[in-house]
């Protein structure tokens, strides 16, 4: 039995309906997931934000000029560069 034209186009219609109907059904289940990857990556942008922020506040505190008043006020005194003592640390193989 030989195939007719027709049922030729009938045929590759279908599959080319079918490859479209998957191509959209794949696409349409992409946006959920690209927005919730841009709210990650919003997320993420406010976090190293915030995390910016803090670093430089702590690098604040550390600061010379902040630890000197108050060392100061508890009676104490940073040491001198004589007075520093280095303790070698044992090295494990």
């Amino acid at each position: 039995m030989r195939a007719r034209g027709r049922y030729l186009v009938f045929a590759w219609t279908a599959v080319f309906l079918a490859a479209v109907g998957a191509i959209v059904l794949r696409d349409g289940a992409a946006y959920p997931a690209r927005r919730h990857l841009e709210q990650l990556n919003d997320s993420i942008k406010a976090l190293e934000g915030t995390r910016t922020d803090l670093q430089a506040r702590i690098e604040a505190l550390r600061s010379w000029d902040s630890l000197t008043p108050k060392v100061q006020a508890l009676g104490l005194r940073f040491a001198t560069d004589s007075e520093v003592v280095q303790l070698p640390a044992p090295v494990r193989h």
